[in-house]
Parts: C-alpha cells; structure tokens; sequence
C-alpha cells in the first residue's frame, strides 16, 4: 500500500478563514482516514494586535473581517472577542497548539480553540482559557502547564513561520500535499473538497506501493 500523502496545514487558531474552513478538512480526513497525514504548521496572523489595528493597509479590523467571513461562508462566527477581551498577540495560542502536540495529535485540541474563540467568543491567548481546552478534550492538564511554560515552544512556532516563508505562504488556510515521490500540490486558501479529493487521489496514486 502506498505511504499516507503528507499534508502541512498552515494555519491560526485565531484564524476565520480557517474555522470556515473546518468541515472541509473533516470531511477529508473521514474520506481518507490513513491515506493522509496531516501536520499542523502554525502561522501567527500578528505578533501584537497593534501591528493589525493601526496598519493603514487594513481596510476592516480583526472584527469586521469576522463578520464578513461568517457572511460570505454561512459560517456563524461570534466577534465578540474583539470587543470584550481582545487577544494582544497570536502567538500564545499557536504555542499552546504545539503544547498540545507533545501529547499526540493537535487537532482536537486546536477544534475546540476555534470554537472557545469563534463561538464562545473566549480570549483564547490567555493561559487559563488554554488550560480548560486541555481539560475539555482530555490531555494531561498537569503535563500541558508544564510544557506551556517551556521556551522552546515559541522557537517550534518560529520554525513553522520560516517553512512558511521559504513556501511563499500569503494566506491562511494554506495546504501543502506532498507524496513520497516529492510532487506536490498548494491549495491556498478554502477551497471545495472535489479540489482536496482530485489532489489527494493524483498524488497517492503517483507513488510506489511499499
């Protein structure tokens, strides 16, 4: 059987786009189970929320850019964080992804994030909120403190934003596919499942049987 194509999934768990996004990737990962590996690259969408606000570039805040992602995806995205308690940088919640993957696969734990912040409308850089997500979908919570206090989570998330220069990524979500043969495949952005379905089948198929 051919080995799994291995899918780097770029992304941020402050990310809207990426939340839209979600159902796409479940719905990939339940039509292919074992055939895909995913690993979750984390992209930081600003260092300090300052950058983001007083950026003339910006033509809509954090907040209005939910709103219109929810509008254009039938997505229900709450924005309220940014009003209440805004998160003053995403990096801590991209770092407590990568404490959660010392303890096996991120996903889950990266799911109910999105959901604390987009739903729940929590501020989901701040360590308590991080610490009951662990407690929610069942990681060791007194391994998890543990880790978030090491430093060299920061260092793994800047790794992840290096790859992501080095692969010109300009957006979020953004999906790398690649087999053992090294062909690849960059979808940038959410895009329909028959797109993910046609790569995933071209590039699995492409490559030996071991």
């Amino acid at each position: 059987m051919p080995s799994p194509i291995q899918i780097d999934y770029y992304t941020d768990p402050l990310c809207s786009w990426c939340y839209a996004a979600e159902p796409t990737l479940d719905a990939i990962q339940s039509q292919f189970g074992e055939r895909i590996a995913i690993r979750y690259r984390l992209f930081p969408l600003f260092e300090n929320v300052r950058e983001v606000m007083s950026d003339p570039c910006r033509l809509w805040s954090i907040a209005d850019r939910y709103r219109i992602v929810s509008k254009k995806t039938g997505t229900p995205i709450n924005a309220a964080v940014w009003r209440d308690d805004p998160p003053q940088s995403a990096w801590p919640p991209c770092e407590a992804v990568k404490a959660a993957e010392r303890q096996g696969d991120a996903g889950p734990f990266l799911k109910q994030l999105r959901v604390d912040v987009m739903v729940a409308g929590k501020n989901i850089a701040r360590r308590d909120v991080q610490v009951a997500t662990a407690y929610a979908v069942g990681l060791d919570v007194a391994q998890f403190e543990i880790d978030l206090g090491d430093p060299k989570l920061r260092a793994a998330v800047q790794a992840d934003v290096d790859e992501a220069r080095m692969e010109n990524v300009a957006s979020r979500p953004h999906f790398v596919l690649v087999n053992t043969q090294d062909d690849r495949v960059v979808i940038a952005g959410p895009r329909d499942i028959a797109l993910f379905t046609a790569a995933i089948e071209s590039l699995y198929h492409e490559q030996p049987e071991i």
